[in-house]
């Protein structure tokens, strides 16, 4: 009897038994043994450093580019695993970085430990970053939401605008005055230079006084600041 012809108790029957043989077969082969068994070791040479030697090549599944290899009911990159594997560690703020640029390369002696900025000194150096005409913007200008295809045109009803906005809906929650993190002036002083400013002294002289700049006293006297008091 074909599997198609079995009844669904059958089929379901067959495949626990098959999954159960399969885990069995996993749980008896160790983690490494699994790892090589995916790994092809004549890979490319790459082009700007050939004195590596070519690439070992994780031939299993993949994730954003990178190998990934299923450990303990998780997946974590396959450069990583090789990386630690023969002894290395991930000192914590730090990643395994990749020489040859293949992020599906595991050869030991391609891979390196640096920070994320590295990383991203590294990409610069090498020229990997999409800048120019290599960027998104310029190779796939189609992709780009803009005039009429832009998220304010084709669902403006998302945009928290007017009476919606929370300004609006819950000005207590603004950070205004003396409670914003770039306040430089408490409210009496803003009052005191308010006073000044109708005893008829200028921008500059009050500025002197509390060690400010004019303009901050010209928005006061316009309004543009210190609105709510």
């Amino acid at each position: 009897m074909g599997f198609r012809e079995m009844s669904p108790e059958k089929r379901a029957a067959v495949i626990a038994a098959g999954v159960k043989v399969s885990l069995e077969k996993r749980a008896s082969v160790s983690p490494a043994s699994r790892f090589w068994m995916r790994v092809d070791k004549n890979g490319p040479t790459p082009a700007h450093c050939p004195e590596l030697g070519p690439c070992w090549v994780w031939t299993g599944g993949t994730r954003s580019g990178y190998g990934n290899f299923w450990l303990g009911g998780r997946g974590i990159g396959a450069h990583v695993f090789a990386w630690v594997a023969v002894g290395g560690s991930v000192p914590v703020g730090h990643w395994v970085l990749h020489r040859c640029d293949n992020r599906r390369c595991v050869r030991r002696d391609h891979l390196f430990i640096g920070t994320p900025r590295e990383n991203v000194a590294d990409m610069i150096r090498k020229g990997r970053n999409a800048r120019g005409d290599r960027h998104g913007s310029r190779t796939k200008p189609e992709r780009l939401a803009r005039g009429d295809r832009n998220g304010s045109r084709t669902k403006p009803e998302r945009l928290l605008r007017g009476d919606v906005h929370p300004a609006r809906l819950r000005p207590e929650r603004l950070a205004r005055g003396e409670r914003s993190g770039q306040a430089k002036l408490t409210v009496d002083k803003v009052f005191d230079i308010r006073r000044r400013i109708d005893d008829g002294e200028t921008n500059a002289a009050i500025a002197r006084a509390y060690g400010l700049h004019k303009n901050t006293i010209r928005r006061i006297r316009l309004g543009e600041t210190w609105r709510m008091l």
